[in-house]
């Protein structure tokens, strides 16, 4: 058998596969293919942030994207990536990236994604920590083959500080 009758057999069973609506067992569905790329958005946002690598954000972001939660907004990554020194108030971030509750629709997405930060620093000499409980809301689009966020609020469910 040559190499153009494999080739022709290969393609014959592929489209079959996708004809029948079974080409997801086989090579993975969209949805599942993509989760993993957006998902991890979000742990670079958090391993950013924390490092305070800033820079890096404009991996996570478009280059029009907008960055609100209580008390600021940020348009535009260059702005994005300006505002977020304001996170150096605190000695030290940790972001735990929890769940996300992930929906893709072909070149966009939505996406929920359920965080706690820890922020340490120091008032009068003494530690404090504040603990944020976070939905982020993310609206996203993939362009040339790469997931950005276009849109990401932060929604502040919980708060509590305390000495430590």
């Amino acid at each position: 058998m040559t190499f153009n009758n494999h080739l022709f057999i290969t393609l014959g069973v592929i489209s079959t596969l996708f004809a029948a609506g079974l080409s997801s067992a086989v090579f993975g569905s969209y949805d599942n293919n993509q989760r993993p790329q957006i998902e991890n958005l979000s742990i670079v946002y958090a391993t950013s942030v924390d490092k305070r690598d800033f820079n890096n954000l404009r991996e996570v972001f478009h280059e029009d994207a907008i960055l609100e939660g209580p008390g600021f907004k940020f348009q535009g990554i260059e702005e994005i990536v300006a505002g977020m020194e304001g996170i150096r108030m605190y000695d030290k971030t940790q972001h735990f990236v929890m769940n996300q509750d992930l929906k893709i629709d072909n070149l966009s997405a939505s996406n929920r994604v359920y965080t706690i930060a820890y922020h340490f620093f120091k008032k009068e000499n003494v530690s404090f920590r504040l603990d944020w409980g976070i939905i982020y809301s993310d609206s996203l689009k993939r362009e040339k083959g790469r997931w950005k966020i276009l849109n990401r609020k932060l929604d502040l469910i919980w708060q509590k500080e305390e000495r430590i």
